[in-house]
């Protein structure tokens, strides 16, 4: 068998084939299958004829990028979402000139990071990009996570990165003084293992003060001997985030206030965690935290 004897392959393409050291059909096949840019192959009509051999002749492939074994009980979906490129997309990655993402990627580059939760934090990519890379996988049947749930899961990851500003408020509630940053991640694990103790053991560690720390391995190693700001410190969490910001104003003659979004986006982020399911967070922690309570609501 020729690489001319297969649909899309004529004798120039197969001269430009040759020189790459692909000989035949079975070494085109073998190609596909070993590399990460397939479109070094060449152009589609190439790349189509490959899966063709390898459907007919070797009965499917293993996918490189996603590890999904294909074969005729998945083709359509294989060739229907797999094969698509991010040209095909208004993909604001291409137009802003991402460097990570390139118009002749096949969008099943994209379905690992997707995956493990990082698509926005390693690739960069918009959320047309991911709704299809979730697409991908959930059709592909490489993640027992859906595509809705895989979605949420980048979400929440790019979300649990931001940092959010500590302002702890005087005893008089007449000013605040920053106090450095956090992680929003941090403090929404931090506010779920707290609330996994027992209540006497929060209710003790709520009223002592101890060594502050903002990291929470240090933290969760020994919250009896630190105190992670705004959980178990005294004073709660209204102490480090206020619903309001005030600050004096110049010269020292009266104060100005305005509204806290570090503590909306620190309440909107323990619901976001309380929306994610177990197997979603350890996709975004590495471990499940279960859920936690709203720390402006009262419990603790």
């Amino acid at each position: 068998m020729k690489l001319t004897d297969l649909d899309g392959i004529g004798p120039k393409t197969a001269e430009k084939l040759r020189e790459k050291g692909i000989d035949s059909p079975e070494e085109l096949g073998r190609e596909y299958q070993r590399t990460r840019r397939p479109q070094d192959l060449g152009g589609s009509r190439v790349r189509s004829a490959a899966r063709s051999y390898l459907y007919e002749e070797k009965g499917g492939f293993t996918d490189p990028y996603t590890g999904a074994e294909i074969d005729e009980s998945n083709r359509a979906a294989f060739e229907k979402l797999a094969t698509r490129e991010v040209s095909d997309f208004n993909s604001v990655s291409v137009q802003g000139s991402n460097p990570k993402v390139s118009p002749d990627d096949e969008v099943r580059k994209f379905v690992e990071p997707v995956r493990q939760g990082e698509f926005n934090t390693e690739v960069g990519g918009d959320s047309v990009l991911m709704e299809f890379a979730a697409d991908t996988a959930q059709n592909l049947g490489v993640d027992e996570l859906s595509s809705g749930e895989l979605q949420d899961v980048n979400r929440a990851n790019e979300e649990f990165s931001d940092e959010v500003e500590l302002r702890e408020q005087s005893s008089s509630g007449a000013s605040t003084t920053a106090r450095g940053s956090v992680g929003v991640g941090d403090f929404v694990r931090a506010q779920a293992t707290h609330a996994r103790r027992s209540p006497e053991a929060r209710r003790v560690d709520n009223n002592r003060s101890a060594e502050r720390t903002r990291d929470y391995e240090e933290w969760a190693s020994s919250p009896d001997s630190h105190d992670f700001p705004g959980v178990d410190t005294p004073g709660g969490v209204d102490r480090f985030f206020p619903e309001e910001r005030t600050t004096r104003k110049r010269g020292g003659f009266g104060s100005t206030s305005r509204r806290n979004r570090d503590r909306e986006q620190v309440e909107s982020a323990v619901e976001t965690l309380n929306q994610l399911n177990d197997e979603q967070q350890e996709r975004v922690f590495g471990e499940s935290y279960g859920s936690a309570p709203n720390p402006f609501g009262g419990n603790g």
